[in-house]
């Protein structure tokens, strides 16, 4: 029997000054305006790759 493993996958553009646009595909929904989980979790792991460096992030994403 094959299992199926699926995931939401996270589209993320850091611009010049810091922020970062956000783009989310969930399974079984698609494209979102937003999420969540996963704006908090892309801003986490680019702090931790050393990507971005300030404490505070401005977000966007399509829902605001």
């Amino acid at each position: 029997m094959q299992k199926s493993f699926e995931a939401n996958i996270n589209f993320c553009l850091i611009n010049s000054n810091g922020d970062m646009r956000v783009r989310t595909f969930e399974r079984g929904a698609g494209m979102t305006f937003s999420c969540g989980t996963g704006v908090s979790s892309s801003v986490y792991v680019a702090r931790v790759k050393q990507l971005i460096e300030q404490a505070t992030v401005k977000t966007v994403t399509d829902g605001g």
